[in-house]
């Protein structure tokens, strides 16, 4: 009896917080979010750019605008592969290298081709403005400076620049191209003592005619990693195929339990569309809040901007969204009959609500239970990171739309995206909102007949 006290009451407590321990000390240093933790709002970040744009008298009244904490990815893959995450780590958040920032980008939701016009502006995690961008078209006119007037005109832009001491700098190369209508330089300049095994702290200016159209400082890897950026290691392929093949197997697994079970008469579907409801819902409200930054750096021809999430979220929902509704619904089906059947011992409070029992005294037996064993498999995540990246060449990297997770200051200061705001507002005019009403009563009717069809019933 002592021993199973001690295994049910004391060891899963006990390794709880000795992997919560080891978890806070070594998340720090390997997990490359911490690149990015923001140490002012987007509100905070807006309004520095909102100054800017003011004092350059510049109208963005008919763009639409995405703004979005992002991390600069080929760079901190780079510095991670040469010094490892803890390096990098220490320089993103030392701000040596602009490796994350705030960045809003004013667009026009026309076909994405040269004559595009946008501006592009960031902001460091500390409020420093360190880039500002103005996309023009090719056919806009403009003043045709020689080589050195616009050096000067550039230069005495990049003396004045607060986020960089310029005198630290000197020029790697210039550039000019003559367009039908003005003539464009750039002029490239990189950090003196600031090496990096091949990459550079780098501030760029471009002149437009006689327009400062870009003002920008980064880090730029070498130009045969970027190359190469989309290629990893053995090591991160085989525990990327690890973890593909897991899924897949589970995947069948759980397909396959569920069709013993619903040909052996012991199962219906209606939970599982139940579920599948609440997938489809949650990923369309995640697509929502997390618009402004969905699908960033993916492409389809020559479509517009706006347009373009449109249809990746279309395609999404037809595609792994459609993999995940069936992967739940299944095992979910499945694993609710178990429940109700077999009387596991651990999951009696779970049984207990499945069958609408709120007051028993099983109800909440599972809680410390799953905190203990979710703080256990967070620890050993960490550990195991850790292990395989001091043991082998495997590297952390992070999503091209990972965005970041680790400041309050980003999740508490998100709001609805502008740009789908816009896009409602110009939507909802008297000759459309016969249309949007259409639309709801039918999604609401179609809801209500798939929850009481008996069809659907076994």
């Amino acid at each position: 009896m002592r021993t199973h006290s001690v295994k049910n009451f004391v060891l899963p407590p006990v390794l709880a917080v000795a992997f919560l321990i080891l978890g806070i000390l070594i998340m720090p240093k390997i997990n490359l979010q911490y690149t990015g933790i923001s140490q002012i709002s987007r509100a905070d970040a807006r309004s520095i750019v909102d100054t800017f744009i003011e004092k350059r008298r510049i109208d963005v009244s008919d763009f639409y605008l995405d703004q979005f904490f992002i991390h600069d990815n080929t760079g901190i893959d780079f510095l991670t592969r040469t010094y490892g995450a803890g390096k990098t780590i220490a320089l993103a958040q030392s701000e040596e290298l602009p490796l994350a920032y705030w960045q809003f980008r004013f667009y026009k939701n026309v076909p994405r081709d040269n004559q595009i016009e946008l501006y592009d502006l960031r902001v460091s995690p500390t409020g420093k403005l360190i880039k500002y961008l103005h996309h023009l078209p090719d056919s806009a006119a403009g003043a045709n400076l020689t080589h050195e007037q616009a050096r000067r005109l550039a230069e005495g832009l990049a003396v004045n620049w607060p986020a960089i001491n310029f005198a630290d700098f000197e020029l790697e190369n210039a550039s000019s191209v003559e367009k039908t209508n003005r003539t464009d330089h750039t002029f490239k300049y990189h950090h003196k003592t600031q090496k990096y095994n091949g990459g550079t702290y780098s501030f760029a200016v471009q002149i437009c005619g006689d327009e400062i159209a870009q003002v920008t400082s980064f880090f730029q890897e070498p130009g045969n990693f970027t190359s190469a950026s989309g290629l990893v290691g053995g090591a991160n392929l085989l525990f990327n195929s690890i973890s593909v093949l897991a899924y897949v197997f589970l995947l069948f697994l759980s397909i396959i339990v569920f069709l013993q079970k619903y040909h052996a008469g012991l199962v219906g579907v209606r939970n599982g569309l139940r579920i599948g409801a609440i997938i489809y819902i949650a990923f369309i409200v995640q697509a929502i809040f997390s618009w402004d930054i969905f699908g960033l750096g993916t492409q389809f021809g020559a479509i517009g901007l706006f347009h373009k999430k449109f249809v990746i979220l279309g395609l999404t929902l037809a595609t792994s969204t459609l993999f995940i509704f069936l992967h739940v619904a299944t095992s979910w089906t499945a694993a609710d009959h178990i429940i109700r059947t077999e009387k596991l011992p651990l999951l009696h409070g779970m049984d207990s609500i499945i069958n609408n029992r709120w007051i028993t005294k099983n109800l909440g037996r599972e809680i410390p239970i799953g905190i203990a064993a979710g703080i256990t498999v967070f620890g050993l995540i960490q550990v195991v990171s850790w292990v395989l990246i001091q043991l082998t060449n495997a590297a952390p990297r992070l999503s091209a739309q990972g965005g970041s997770f680790f400041s309050y200051k980003i999740c508490l200061s998100e709001r609805w995206p502008q740009s789908l705001l816009m896009w409602f507002s110009q939507k909802s005019s008297p000759e459309n909102s016969s249309l949007l009403i259409y639309f709801k009563n039918t999604a609401m009717l179609s809801w209500q007949l798939l929850l009481q069809r008996p069809s659907l019933r076994l």
